[in-house]
């Protein structure tokens, strides 16, 4: 399985739970009118997430679910291909900043370190930045 086929999977299950819990995001006033259903009544989680507070519970269980999903999914990734995709996910070969990549890697492996990513950047460097 490559990284991106987990993401899409992830991105899936996420979508489907948004759905079951009622749940959206809007990010103006108009967004949100146009959403929202009548007589429910939401709170904003974070990032223009729209939760119907009756099913806020439910959405952090589902939450859950999807962290053991793409754990497990992860784990069937070859570890050096995840921090290739990761390190180019963020654009740490243009940037030459590895710790954005480096985090959302310790959420896949949690064992990873900085001189594991900082090696495998070096050994890509060349081939991803155009010399």
């Amino acid at each position: 399985m490559r990284p991106d086929q987990v993401k899409q999977q992830v991105d899936n299950k996420f979508s489907s739970i948004l759905e079951e819990v009622g749940g959206f995001f809007a990010f103006s006033d108009r967004q949100f009118k146009e959403k929202a259903k009548e007589g429910v009544k939401y709170c904003n989680a974070q990032a223009g997430l729209i939760l119907p507070k009756e099913n806020v519970d439910l959405f952090l269980e589902r939450l859950d679910e999807i962290d053991k999903l793409r754990k497990s999914l992860y784990a069937k990734v070859d570890r050096k291909r995840l921090i290739e995709y990761e390190l180019a996910n963020y654009e740490s070969y243009y940037t030459g900043d590895i710790h954005q990549a480096l985090e959302a890697l310790r959420s896949s492996l949690e064992d990873v370190t900085e001189e594991e990513v900082y090696k495998i950047y070096r050994e890509n460097l060349k081939d991803n930045n155009g010399d």
